[in-house]
């Protein structure tokens, strides 16, 4: 990639993400149905016209997720000696680690109001199965398999769904029902690791076949309601 090819994809990422920080904090001051597209591109100090160069919709501003691309990346530079599960979870500590504070205050509220705002909360199922595919492109690769092959779906599916034990502490309300809890960055590495580490382990058969560690580490992040 030329310079000047880098300098304006740099640009370009920059803008979809101060579009999308903009967006999720007006939806979130006075509602999705309340914000216009106009309100969003004058708090982000671009035009409506630019909006809609990165987003055709007011909708897609949240369903777009704007790390796909990144992780999709990170899968590909993962150290080569790592194994299928390892090489995954690699990809998501570093995209995680080039989270900023907007960044990740703003990827907790776009999880927050997909999930509580009626108007889009289906855009969840799509976000969900582009990751899918994400994992399935990622499992077939590595394993040599055909893209339409039945293991490659349920392997990614179940990269995904480990993955997922984490992301969904980004999407529920707190005991309270209010949605003024988040959790931390630290909480959603621990969170994803156990994921991992389960699928690492394997469907138990009986209680006893929970290992020890996992079923302790599981606990600690429990809330105080529910340990």
């Amino acid at each position: 990639m030329e310079p000047s090819d880098s300098l304006r994809e740099r640009k370009k990422v920059a803008t979809e993400r101060r579009l999308q920080q903009a967006a999720v904090s007006l939806f979130e001051r006075q509602g999705f149905s309340q914000t216009p597209v106009e309100q969003i591109a004058a708090e982000a100090d671009v035009s409506p016209r630019t909006f809609f160069r990165y987003f055709p919709t007011k909708e897609a501003v949240l369903v777009s997720d704007l790390y796909d691309a990144p992780f999709v990346a990170l899968l590909q530079e993962a150290p080569a000696d790592l194994t299928l599960l390892e090489t995954f979870r690699w990809a998501i500590h570093a995209l995680y680690d080039r989270f900023d504070e907007a960044d990740w205050q703003a990827e907790q509220l776009r999880m927050r109001i997909l999930s509580s705002t009626p108007e889009v909360s289906s855009l969840l199922a799509r976000q969900y199965m582009r990751s899918v595919v994400t994992a399935v492109e990622f499992v077939a690769r590595r394993l040599d398999l055909p893209l339409s092959h039945p293991l490659a779906a349920t392997y990614g599916a179940m990269l995904v769904g480990a993955v997922g034990a984490g992301l969904a502490g980004l999407a529920v309300p707190d005991d309270a029902g209010t949605w003024e809890s988040s959790i931390s960055r630290a909480e959603l590495i621990t969170l994803t690791d156990l994921g991992l580490d389960a699928l690492g382990h394997g469907l138990p058969e009986r209680a006893q076949d929970v290992p020890a560690d996992l079923r302790r580490r599981g606990a600690a992040v429990l809330p105080p309601s529910a340990s």
